[in-house]
């Protein structure tokens, strides 16, 4: 996430399609961490699905970053 700030020129954020390469990462490692969940619950479960819901914060503010620039075309 530290990545797409400084690429996407936040706080005056700009088009760039570098960020198609972190929104990925993002997403696969989403998926990585997804795969150890268990199926009973105990506190590693717990604890994979709090970091599941981190990675899913991520992945969405890299997507909002990715598409804000474009709202104004949209209009």
């Amino acid at each position: 996430m530290w990545v797409s700030f400084p690429i996407s020129g936040f706080p005056e954020i700009h088009k760039s399609f570098l960020l198609v390469g972190p929104f990925l990462v993002a997403c696969w490692a989403t998926w990585e961490t997804a795969r150890c969940l268990q199926k009973r619950w105990n506190m590693l479960h717990a604890a994979v699905l709090l970091m599941v819901y981190v990675d899913l914060m991520i992945v969405l503010m890299i997507a909002f970053l990715l598409l804000a620039p474009y709202s104004g075309e949209l209009l």
